[in-house]
């Protein structure tokens, strides 16, 4: 059976059965039967996907078709109705004084329910503020508090790369990242190297890490005494490593500093 991968505008990932006679476009946007009634959603992998993802169980959403210029309109149509919710949600707040970001609001293409992702440091209840909304627009509320890395993904934001952030762009789904990776590519502990702009640690630790692990592995430990031949019998002990380049520091007893090439450098 062939099954579809697909992301929701809210970064929600599910399964979803796909006709015999619908053809599907990877990147594209369809329109998808869930529980809740018809939504649209961008396919993001398609195939026989029960036996890459072995814990998989056969959906019971469906892919119904692709979206048209006349769903997009309709779509644009909810957006606006997103925004007049998303006013009329911030008077409730206000009046009730309840102190959170509402970071991404939307109405499903059937409109019969609103997505609400807010951010606050402290826990928070949102049901009781939507009541009166969900009377008067005759829609359900999907409430959602979210952490730091989901509100700069749903914003949107620039990496210190300069480029759009992962989270952003390419990446399907949140992978861990910790403080190993970091020490493993000898980047300096503090958060100005670390965090991203989410405040939390950068995403590319983790991408860049195997490389990392594969160009150390061929270097010498730090703390490793050496012997360079080239340089007049140099010896030293490694106080560090520039892993990409393959390039090692080192310092001898009498407090003399030397950079040079891996490959010149023999174990003592």
């Amino acid at each position: 059976m062939n099954l579809s991968r697909i992301r929701t505008p809210e970064y929600a990932l599910f399964f979803c059965r796909v006709p015999n006679e619908l053809d599907i476009f990877l990147g594209r946007d369809y329109i998808v039967e869930f529980d809740y009634g018809l939504d649209h959603a961008e396919v993001i992998e398609f195939g026989d996907l029960l036996n890459k993802y072995k814990e998989t169980k056969i959906p019971g959403f469906r892919i119904i078709r692709l979206v048209g210029d006349q769903d997009r309109q309709f779509i644009e149509e909810n957006q606006r109705l997103a925004d007049k919710l998303r006013l009329d949600l911030m008077k409730q707040l206000e009046i009730k004084r309840i102190a959170t970001k509402l970071v991404h609001v939307r109405v499903s293409f059937d409109q019969r329910r609103a997505f609400i992702r807010y951010f606050s440091k402290a826990p928070i209840n949102l049901q009781k503020s939507v009541e009166p909304l969900a009377k008067l627009y005759r829609i359900s509320f999907n409430l959602w508090q979210v952490g730091l890395r989901d509100d700069a993904r749903l914003i949107g934001c620039i990496g210190h790369c300069g480029r759009e952030a992962c989270c952003c762009s390419w990446m399907k789904q949140e992978y861990p990242v910790n403080l190993r990776m970091a020490k493993s590519q000898g980047i300096p502990l503090n958060p100005s190297s670390l965090n991203g702009t989410c405040s939390r640690l950068k995403c590319c630790l983790r991408f860049e890490n195997e490389i990392y692990e594969q160009a150390a592995a061929k270097l010498p430990r730090l703390g490793a005494t050496v012997i360079c031949r080239s340089h007049d019998d140099f010896k030293g002990v490694i106080i560090n490593r520039d892993i990409l380049q393959a390039r090692l520091v080192l310092k001898s007893q009498d407090g003399r500093f030397l950079t040079v090439d891996a490959s010149d450098a023999e174990l003592k």
